[in-house]
């Protein structure tokens, strides 16, 4: 093998280390986002009492102990988020698991645009977050080694 052979194969394994450190770095990112939108909204519904942050009123026991629960589902998804981001290397399933998980509830919202109108920003911008995290988890997961 040349000289000029083996530059270029240098050059070559640098840029895939290089791509691989992008794309390790672009889902830890995004995991540990999702992490702390996740845990931070379920632990303060879980023991907030009244009126949620999102301002959804609960009229009964029933309903405010079925709230409680979908945010107990929403904190272990955040731990889910935080175990993949450490463990991003035996995450692969993980990942995209979490992208099954984010599309429909994209695809949720998107509904809801629909039938009940536009609702605030910050909804609206966590409806593009959630939608770009499950396509990246979903097309792009983490690569297994």
């Amino acid at each position: 093998m040349s000289a000029s052979a083996w530059l270029d194969l240098i050059r070559d394994t640098k840029a895939w280390l290089a791509l691989l450190s992008a794309h390790h770095a672009l889902l830890m990112t995004c995991l540990i986002i999702l992490a702390l939108s996740c845990m931070t909204q379920a632990l303060w519904e879980i023991f907030h009492r009244g009126h949620s942050a999102t301002g959804l009123a609960s009229p009964s026991p029933t309903a405010r102990n079925q709230l409680r629960a979908y945010n107990g589902m929403l904190l272990g998804i955040g731990i889910l988020a935080i175990w993949a981001s450490v463990n991003l290397d035996q995450a692969r399933q993980l990942v995209q698991a979490l992208g099954v998980v984010l599309l429909p509830s994209a695809l949720a919202r998107l509904i809801s645009f629909r039938i009940d109108g536009a609702p605030h920003w910050s909804s609206r911008l966590y409806y593009g977050v959630e939608l770009g995290m499950g396509l990246i988890f979903l097309l792009w997961p983490p690569v297994s080694r």
